[in-house]
């Protein structure tokens, strides 16, 4: 008979790009941080906003906006979904770096203010551990959304990028990347940022060259532009004007870090984050070979993992019946040893230490053996047994 799978008492709300909208996403981030003191953990990525708790607590927030809308998963599912996101499945880029990255900060932070429930904080430790050996299988150097949006430019550049000019707007980690993915391309790269300093650091590491955050860039013809903000870019009319005439914009904020008339303005020559998740790039019959390979062994992992985490779960719940067991007997044991001393109260108290000993010797011969086989088996079999024995 198959052994009856342990129950997995955690569910996760999602709200992912490009079902959900950026600015719903956005919402959620900023909302209050309960999820934390429920012994939950919230994970922010460009790409989605993730609540990971009990299910109960799940029930009172799908209750609210904006997780109205958001995907549940429960038990399983949401610990399959977990492992999916540490191993890079559930993201635009397969197997990208930034997500477990991330994950792993949420984590820490639970961690440190102790908010993590027991059966999450095992699930993100295995989770964790199977994104980091996924990515040690990675078949070639890791690629990111900054990555994706370069190679979208280069398809709508006519296939090419040598020789044109990219201005990245902001110095953080994903603009970093794409300077450095425009820069690979062979574009020349211009930076600009909200703090002079970064932008310098970027536009070194680029080959580029760092401009002023304030105005547009004098005296150079920009093919295209990548914004990658953590708040609004607050254009000046000069630069909004010039950055109309650009050809093609791929904003990677998440909002958009562009007014909305500029957006509208641009029309079609306007991308934003979910857009470029929601789209594909071609790429040749060799390449779509190599990830497929990679794609399954992560997939094998995924489902390796779950099992791992099933069998932590159940070897957990088989340890709490044969404490509860053991609990039980040394309760049921001082009880009768009351009922003795109030029957017989002129027992001398040498005499009460004898017989208190010999009860506690007894009832540790007798269940030593049952309470260690319970407590040992990761099936969960004699547990539920001992429970239905001992109305546990």
């Amino acid at each position: 008979m198959k052994p009856q799978e342990p129950r997995v008492p955690i569910a996760v709300l999602s709200l992912a790009a490009p079902a959900v909208p950026a600015e719903l996403r956005a919402a959620a981030a900023c909302a209050a941080d309960d999820d934390v003191a429920s012994g939950g953990l919230r994970l922010v990525t460009c790409q989605r906003v993730e609540v990971y708790t009990s299910e109960r607590h799940a029930d009172t927030l799908v209750a609210e906006p904006p997780w109205t809308v958001a995907r549940r998963r429960d038990g399983i599912s949401a610990a399959h979904h977990a492992i999916g996101v540490a191993l890079g499945l559930e993201s635009g880029v397969l197997g990208e770096d930034q997500v477990l990255h991330q994950l792993r900060a949420a984590v820490t932070d639970a961690r440190r203010r102790s908010a993590l429930s027991e059966p999450l904080a095992t699930l993100f430790e295995l989770a964790l551990r199977a994104g980091r050996t996924g990515r040690s299988w990675r078949p070639s150097r890791p690629r990111s959304l900054a990555d994706v949006a370069v190679a979208r430019l280069a398809t709508l550049a006519d296939g090419s990028l040598p020789g044109r000019t990219v201005l990245v707007v902001g110095a953080g980690e994903m603009g970093r990347l794409a300077a450095l993915a425009a820069a690979a391309a062979g574009a020349r790269v211009v930076v600009m940022s909200p703090t002079a300093a970064n932008a310098l650091d970027v536009a070194a590491a680029a080959g580029g060259t760092a401009t002023s955050f304030d105005a547009w860039p004098a005296g150079v013809s920009v093919d295209a532009v990548v914004v990658a903000l953590s708040g609004r870019w607050h254009l000046t009319r000069t630069s909004a004007e010039a950055l109309l005439g650009v050809p093609n914009v791929i904003d990677l904020s998440m909002p958009s870090a562009l007014p909305d008339e500029v957006v509208r303005r641009l029309g079609p020559a306007h991308l934003d984050l979910d857009g470029l998740i929601a789209g594909t790039i071609e790429r040749d019959e060799k390449a779509n070979r190599i990830e497929q390979r990679y794609l399954d062994r992560l997939e094998e992992l995924r489902e390796l993992t779950v099992t791992a985490y099933l069998d932590r779960l159940a070897e957990r719940a088989s340890a709490d019946v044969a404490a509860a067991l053991a609990g039980r007997i040394e309760r049921d044991r001082a009880a009768e040893l009351e009922a003795l001393w109030q029957r017989l109260p002129q027992l001398a108290e040498h005499d009460r230490a004898a017989i208190d000993e010999m009860s506690r010797h007894l009832a540790k011969r007798l269940f030593r053996v049952p309470l260690s086989r319970i407590a040992q088996d990761p099936s969960g079999r004699r547990g539920r047994v001992a429970q239905e024995l001992f109305e546990l």
